[in-house]
């Protein structure tokens, strides 16, 4: 799905990014040219930003959990 039309970016993108350590709106936009025309993506471009982080936390603590109750 594209999140920002003006420079073509996918949330696919975003979440590459996040993965490889961008937690910060400004870290994405720096990285990917987000917002940086209309500034219209700039919700959307935080929600998928929020929604990795939170992906990716859970993940990483899953197994410690699913570990304890084994």
């Amino acid at each position: 799905m594209f999140v920002c039309l003006c420079r073509g970016v996918t949330d696919s993108e975003i979440r590459a990014e996040v993965r490889q350590g961008a937690v910060r709106y400004e870290d994405i936009q720096a990285r990917l040219d987000v917002g940086m025309c209309c500034g219209t993506c700039k919700e959307s471009a935080e929600e998928v930003i929020a929604e990795s982080i939170a992906e990716s936390l859970f993940f990483e603590l899953k197994p410690a959990a699913d570990a304890a109750w084994a």
